[in-house]
């Protein structure tokens, strides 16, 4: 899931479409019906999505079958050419989070579940977990921090890594309804978005980043 501005949360499906729905994040309300914007997007075998949308609402998502294999990590310009960012850097990468800024890229991975942040200026990595495994990477609207989930036996969580220090993740909440998926925030970063799986019911909430957790 991600939040694109003016008012839209974009949701990928399990039938491989990106659906746009309109949503009030003042009131943290949804005003009206979803709109399918694109269709056979890759899932990862988890059935997360492995897309993202820039500031300017400009849409980008992996097209064709379920990833199963180790993958690289690549720019890709409005005409279709693609260059790789690193050809040694290949894992299994399942979810993918660009800066606002442009300048990191963050990779979830599940050998050990952990997030990867790369500077795409200096090449430093950084890499993130917690004790109940890292999932669906997403920046703060600053780019200094990546935020993460995490699920345990007690439910999901979501944490917080500052990018540049050694300092463990903070815990920004802990739902312990199901699991917890697809962060995103707001474009002024007040409101952290997320997805909740309970059962066969799959729900999206709205936290406070003001709120304790």
């Amino acid at each position: 899931m991600r939040y694109a501005a003016p008012g839209y949360l974009l949701v990928a499906r399990v039938d491989s479409t990106i659906v746009a729905v309109p949503f009030d994040a003042a009131h943290r309300r949804i005003t009206g019906p979803a709109v399918t914007v694109a269709s056979g997007v890759r899932l990862h075998l988890r059935n997360s999505d492995v897309f993202t949308v820039a500031a300017n609402g400009r849409l980008v998502y992996a097209t064709g079958t379920s990833i199963q294999e180790a993958v690289t990590v690549a720019r890709v310009k409005r005409d279709g050419s693609a260059t790789v960012i690193d050809p040694t850097w290949v894992g299994d990468f399942n979810a993918v989070a660009v800066s606002p800024d442009g300048s990191q890229v963050a990779v979830a991975t599940d050998a050990p579940e952990s997030i990867h942040v790369r500077d795409m200026r200096s090449g430093a990595l950084n890499s993130f977990a917690s004790p109940y495994g890292a999932r669906y990477p997403v920046f703060t609207t600053t780019g200094r921090a990546v935020v993460f989930t995490g699920l345990s036996g007690s439910g999901g969580y979501i944490y917080q890594s500052s990018i540049g220090t050694a300092a463990p993740p903070a815990e920004l909440m802990h739902d312990r309804t199901g699991l917890v998926f697809d962060p995103a925030f707001s474009a002024n970063g007040q409101t952290l978005f997320y997805a909740r799986r309970s059962g066969t019911d799959d729900d999206i909430f709205a936290h406070s980043m003001d709120q304790p957790s």
